[in-house]
């Protein structure tokens, strides 16, 4: 896969590769759930509280 740094065809390519593969799609799809949870607004709210303290 290219850099999706690269450009928007590029990242289409990054992207059509990902749909294309059910396994790398999967894998990818529950890593960024993780991920994702990070970015809770309540989680957010918390730690702008804790550096602003």
């Amino acid at each position: 896969m290219g850099n999706p740094r690269s450009g928007p065809n590029t990242l289409l390519a990054c992207v059509d590769t990902l749909l294309a593969d059910p396994v790398a799609y999967g894998r990818a799809s529950k890593a960024m759930y993780h991920l994702a949870q990070d970015y809770r607004p309540d989680r957010i709210a918390l730690q702008f509280i804790k550096a602003v303290s």
